[in-house]
């Protein structure tokens, strides 16, 4: 069964890139790794933004852009990581999106 280990974001300007980085350690082989935004709730209210995680020197990470479209405030996120017999296990949090143009 696949183990995901160090995974944090941090609060990010609305305007800024933010980076997901994980590290994900599985004994029968991982398959695919990815990341599912919510715009409220986990599992409840919309995905604002999915996308599968690519793998480079033993991180498993993503970087994605954040816009308009971006609640301010609490954003919940889910990662996801499956290995090559289909277990799937999965871990979230959040982090703070904030308006950069108004004072903290």
């Amino acid at each position: 069964m696949p183990t995901l280990n160090g995974f944090a974001m941090l609060s990010r300007a609305k305007t800024d890139d933010v980076p997901a980085p994980v590290t994900v350690s599985d004994t029968i082989g991982l398959d695919k790794v990815w990341v599912k935004i919510w715009a409220g709730v986990e599992f409840v209210s919309a995905v604002i933004y999915q996308a599968f995680m690519t793998l480079l020197n033993g991180i498993w990470s993503i970087t994605f852009e954040t816009g308009e479209g971006w609640p301010l405030g609490q954003v919940n996120y889910t990662i996801y990581a499956n290995d090559t017999s289909g277990n799937v296990v999965n871990v979230s949090s959040n982090f703070t999106m904030y308006d950069a143009s108004s004072p903290r």
